[in-house]
């Protein structure tokens, strides 16, 4: 029996129909926070990478949805770029070739495999620790395509790619944490 059918409400939507529709508004939130954290990009003169916002987003996406709509989300950001939306960092679309021949694209995918693993651990080994493993994942895949993209060994692509980064990354986790609790204790339907 259908909960109209148990209400005799024919007006009311579904209990699970507004989860589903919170559920969907927060994944379009963690979309449009992502493609914002990418708009606050600083180049630094030594590494092609830029500092940005983005790894907050992620890591806030993680903390706050549940894996498969942590996936949702960043996998609708990084493909919705893909497909010519200009909210990469320093609103750029690429096509696909040129955006995975880029020495960032690394970090794009890590997003996409690192909200989900947030959200897993999250529960199981606290935020902190959740978001240590996002970390790594995010550096795993960005260093990691950045030495194929521009041809440099690992050490030098740590050095470019990941170390320059680890300390304000840090602080970015930590804020994300803070931000998922004060949600979370406020109210927050996620």
């Amino acid at each position: 029996m259908s909960t109209l059918e148990t209400t005799g409400d024919l007006h009311s939507p579904s209990e699970a129909a507004n989860r589903v529709l919170i559920r969907f508004g927060w994944v379009a939130a963690m979309v449009l926070a992502t493609a914002a954290g990418s708009q606050v990009a600083i180049p630094l003169p030594f590494t092609p990478v830029p500092l940005t916002l983005q790894v907050f987003a992620v890591l806030l996406t993680g903390l706050l949805l549940g894996p498969v709509e942590a996936l949702w989300a960043q996998a609708a950001y990084v493909g919705l770029g893909l497909c010519g939306v200009p909210w990469f960092a320093g609103l750029a679309a690429l096509p696909l070739h040129a955006a995975v021949a880029s020495a960032t694209f690394g970090y794009l995918a890590g997003f996409t495999v690192a909200a989900p693993i947030v959200a897993l651990l999250r529960d199981h080994v606290g935020p902190a620790r959740a978001c240590g493993a996002g970390l790594a994942v995010i550096y795993a895949a960005g260093a990691t395509h950045l030495a194929f993209a521009t041809d440099l060994d690992a050490s030098a692509a740590l050095t470019l790619g990941v170390f320059p980064f680890l300390p304000l990354d840090l602080v970015k986790a930590a804020l994300a944490i803070r931000v998922a609790g004060f949600l979370r204790r406020n109210g927050s339907p996620v």
